[in-house]
């Protein structure tokens, strides 16, 4: 798995985003303390080689593994009929939906 530390992803809060990214495949070795990765197309812009300090040995775990989107009970869903108008305030992005 790849440290997300020196990766900027739009996100609101990098405190709240995840710590490593997803994990690739190993294409192939780049001297003693390097890994060429398999990376996916919406990482197409960042280099594929990483410090051995950025990667993590990958251990699928039972259970805990949070889906994309989590509903949390108790909270109101809406059904969103279209997107009006987006705005970013601040590095916040807002959208006005009917």
């Amino acid at each position: 798995m790849l440290l997300s530390r020196n990766i900027t992803i739009k996100r609101s809060s990098k405190k709240l985003d995840a710590k490593f990214l997803k994990p690739f495949k190993i294409v192939e070795t780049k001297g003693k303390q390097a890994y060429k990765l398999d990376l996916f197309q919406i990482y197409s812009r960042i280099h594929n080689v990483f410090y051995v300090s950025l990667l993590e040995l990958y251990k699928q775990r039972s259970g805990n593994i949070l889906s994309e989107f989590t509903p949390i009970e108790g909270q109101l869903e809406h059904k969103v009929e279209r997107i009006k108008d987006i705005r970013n305030i601040n590095g916040r992005i807002e959208y006005l939906v009917r």
